[in-house]
Parts: structure tokens; C-alpha cells; sequence
């Protein structure tokens, strides 16, 4: 015999079908087809409206897991909204995991400027303030270049009267181990240098050697993937197999090649997007 649901929907409006759908196990393979039925019936929509219209006829136990099964293994819904393959990054250069200055290994000034917008619309003008600059204007003469350090091209150091004085750039501040320094003993510049040390040494033992990522299995040769084109609609990227893979140092596929009408072309990783069932055969 079929069960039915029940409950206490008789007065309302509905048939028969809907106050007391069938009731389906979750693990049948009918349940499953229904599901890719009223799927594809609604025109590829999501989970929700699926499990909904799939609900007026069939009340299937743990109907949004098969649902959602479903969408994410639809070959459709994919080419509309791909997802590429996730790889892990390189290992970290040896300059971001060493104590250093700020900006000693980048040009790059991370903390500013800032451009502030006024609060309100008849606030004043800020206006310049001016300071006294002899000593900023003193080190900035010693630090002129008076001759290159070598002749390589691409050494951009020069040998300055400040090399001559402190051994470095006179805007350079020493860095002197205080962590062992009683707090009461210290200035203010050697309290903002233990902060910083004790940051670094918090920043080692709590967060980057916790950094650890699971390696994903890499793309094996002869699998369905799709390329992923920046100026060409999801519906029109290139659908190939993957013919050859390129492994890193360390082992990881970062780049694969693809069989093309024109040609073998190369793709990183990060661009390719594997189909649903090629994940599927993974497992």
C-alpha cells in the first residue's frame, strides 16, 4: 500500500494530493527521480522551489537534502554559475615569516594616506599646520646618495652619509630586544617596541603555525572541465579534457593543458571548473 501524510489541513482549499502527499523514503532511487523531474519541470530553479512543488504531490523524508543534491549535480545549473577549483597557495617566502621593519621587503605604504570625507556639509576647511622641519630636513641631506653601492643594474642601494654614521638609513630606529625588560624600567619608545615583539611572538604561536590546509585531490588527465573566459558568457567557455598537468615543486597541479581547434592551450587552475559528475567519480 502508499502512506499518506496527515495531519489537519481538511478544511482548507487544496486536493487531495495536497493535504496528504505520498510519503517517500529519502533513500529510494524514485525519490531521486522525482526530484530531477520537477526540476527540470520548473525550468532549473533552486532548492526551495523545487522542494515546494515537489511537496504538493510527494512529502519526501529529508526532501532538502535531495534537493539541494540535486541542484548542485545539475550539468544546467552549473554552466550558468561555474565554480572553479580550489588550490592550495604556495609556501611563504622567507621575508614573511622573519621579524623585520615595516615596508623593508615592499615600497608599499599599507597605512595611508586616508582621504576623509567632512561629517558635515558646512564643516570648516581643516587648515595646514606648520612645524618646525630641520631635523626631518638634516636627515633627508644625509641620506642623498653619494655613489651606486654596486654596478648590478638592478641594485637600487646607494651609499649615503648615513651608512657612515649608524650603518643604515638615519629614518631607520634600532631594534633592541626588550621583551625580558621589567615595564617599569622603560621609556616610551621601549614600551611600543616589547608591544610590537610580544605582537610577533602571539602572531607566531597562535595564528601561522595554525595555518594548516587540507590539499585538494588534484585534476587527474582525461577529465571533463570547463575553461574560464573573462570577456565570454558562462554559457560559451571552452569545454575540453584535461591532456596533460604540470606539477609544481611541491607536488601540487597549479597549471593544466587543454586540447583546443587551434591548438594545446595552458590554464592555471584557478581558472578551470570541474563538471558535477567528474566530482562525483572523485569519491
Amino acid at each position: 500500500g502508499l502512506l499518506r501524510v496527515g495531519g489537519r489541513p481538511q478544511q482548507t482549499g487544496f486536493e487531495y494530493s495536497g493535504k496528504h502527499p505520498l510519503l517517500l523514503p529519502g533513500s529510494s532511487h524514485f525519490a531521486k527521480v522525482i526530484a530531477v523531474e520537477y526540476h527540470c519541470r520548473l525550468l532549473h530553479a533552486g532548492p526551495r522551489a523545487t522542494l515546494a512543488e515537489m511537496r504538493k504531490e510527494y512529502w519526501v523524508i529529508d526532501g532538502r537534502r535531495i534537493t539541494n543534491s540535486d541542484c548542485k549535480s545539475c550539468v544546467t545549473c552549473f554552466g550558468a554559475d561555474p565554480k572553479t577549483v580550489s588550490h592550495p597557495m604556495g609556501q611563504l617566502p622567507e621575508s614573511r615569516a622573519t621579524p623585520t621593519r615595516p615596508f623593508s621587503v615592499v615600497g608599499v605604504d599599507n597605512c595611508g594616506p586616508f582621504y576623509l570625507k567632512p561629517a558635515h556639509p558646512f564643516s570648516s576647511v581643516t587648515s595646514i599646520v606648520w612645524g618646525d622641519g630641520d631635523s626631518a630636513g638634516e636627515a633627508e641631506i644625509n641620506c642623498h646618495s653619494l655613489t651606486p653601492l654596486s654596478e648590478d643594474p638592478t641594485e637600487v642601494d646607494a651609499l649615503t652619509l648615513g651608512l657612515f654614521l649608524i650603518g643604515t638609513a638615519l629614518m631607520t630606529l634600532p631594534d633592541n630586544n626588550v621583551v625580558v625588560v621589567p615595564e617599569s624600567h622603560m621609556r616610551q619608545f621601549q614600551l611600543l617596541q616589547q608591544i610590537v615583539q610580544r605582537h610577533w611572538k602571539r602572531w607566531v604561536t597562535e595564528y601561522f603555525k595554525n595555518q594548516r590546509i587540507l590539499i585538494p585531490q588534484p585534476l587527474a588527465v582525461g577529465q571533463l572541465v570547463i575553461s574560464r573566459e573573462d570577456i565570454v558568457a558562462p554559457c560559451e567557455w571552452l569545454l575540453a579534457r584535461t591532456y596533460e598537468d604540470n606539477p609544481g615543486s611541491d607536488g601540487i597541479v597549479r597549471v593544466v593543458i587543454l586540447p583546443t581547434q587551434q591548438g594545446f592551450l595552458k590554464r592555471l587552475v584557478s581558472r578551470i571548473c570541474l563538471l558535477p559528475f567528474e566530482k562525483e567519480e572523485e569519491y
